[in-house]
């Protein structure tokens, strides 16, 4: 994910779900999901520096919004 119209090497803070991502899942100021899972669902933000101004951010809906049901 790119962080809105930051620079690729821009340092930024990216959270999900209130909580900080780990900088190995960075590449400059994009953020990369491998073998993303339903636990990755939720809001990604990613933030300038360390002024934490908010430059982007977005919901990530992990699967299928609605589960196929059998009768």
């Amino acid at each position: 994910m790119k962080c809105g119209s930051m620079d690729w090497d821009a340092a930024v803070t990216w959270t999900a779900n209130g909580t900080d991502i780990d900088e190995s899942h960075l590449n400059g100021s994009y953020l990369i999901l491998k073998n993303v899972d339903l636990s990755q669902s939720g809001q990604y933000s990613c933030y300038e520096g360390s002024s934490w101004h908010l430059k982007y951010q977005t919901y990530l809906r992990v699967g299928s919004e609605y589960p196929s049901m059998s009768h």
